[in-house]
């Protein structure tokens, strides 16, 4: 059977190591910032997990082997299509379309993504790898793996192994959170809890209003806010006579 050859890391190494690291398969326009992934001691670690696993089944092996080539393949392929970023909008996940099962286009994973918004953001913390991974009470796998997971108000949103530098990770999602922004990127500082951006991708003062010319509320937010003054004091009014008639 005819099958797709394993490709190639989809990133490049910064040679010059002062430069900030930057995954091409993100636009300048896309990210503010991108994060490199472990990709090969990812890789290392799920293969020797998958060959001892096949390893105290013989049954099983027997059956797979001629597929292992696959398998591994397709292994290196689904590790190597992540890619993790920060934009504007929140955390940005995305497993790219790969080869799985026999390789054949038909077989193929469509493209994933997701974001998870700096505003529904509630917890975002890293796990330090720990302890080995056992295999059927017969082997063990050291694990060297950071986990990062990010949290909403709905559970867990993503789990993220195998980051390179999960700290930097975790610092820059919560200065996004705070709206601080991030450091050494222009234009980043955002404030999360009072800014949103307009349909024109302007910034939104007031209940979403746009800003006036003076940093102040445009006229239509200002009305809003005078029309809700008037309200509150028609129901003071009628709360003091509400109380007069109680007393009669």
């Amino acid at each position: 059977m005819a099958s797709r050859g394993s490709s190639m890391p989809p990133y490049t190494k910064m040679e010059d190591a002062e430069e900030e690291f930057w995954d091409p398969f993100f636009t300048r326009d896309q990210a503010l910032r991108t994060y490199e992934f472990e990709y090969d001691t990812m890789y290392e670690f799920e293969k020797k997990t998958l060959l001892l696993t096949l390893a105290v089944n013989p049954c099983i092996l027997m059956c797979t082997l001629p597929c292992l080539p696959c398998q591994l393949s397709n292994l290196y392929d689904s590790i190597h299509a992540r890619h993790i970023a920060v934009n504007e909008d929140g955390v940005r996940y995305v497993i790219e379309k790969h080869p799985a099962d026999c390789r054949l286009e038909i077989c193929d994973q469509g493209r994933v993504s997701k974001t998870v918004p700096f505003d529904k953001l509630t917890d975002c913390d890293n796990e330090e790898p720990a302890g080995s991974t056992i295999i059927c009470c017969c082997f063990c796998v050291k694990n060297v793996l950071h986990r990062t997971n990010i949290d909403t108000a709905n559970g867990r949103e993503l789990s993220l192994v195998g980051l390179k530098d999960p700290e930097a990770f975790k610092k820059d999602v919560w200065a996004m959170k705070r709206g601080d922004g991030l450091v050494g990127v222009d234009n980043s500082s955002v404030p999360i809890a009072t800014v949103r951006m307009g349909p024109n991708n302007e910034k939104s003062g007031f209940f979403g209003g746009k800003r006036g010319t003076k940093g102040g509320p445009d006229p239509a937010t200002a009305e809003l806010v005078q029309l809700m003054k008037k309200q509150n004091a028609l129901l003071e009014e009628t709360v003091v006579q509400l109380k007069t008639i109680a007393r009669k």
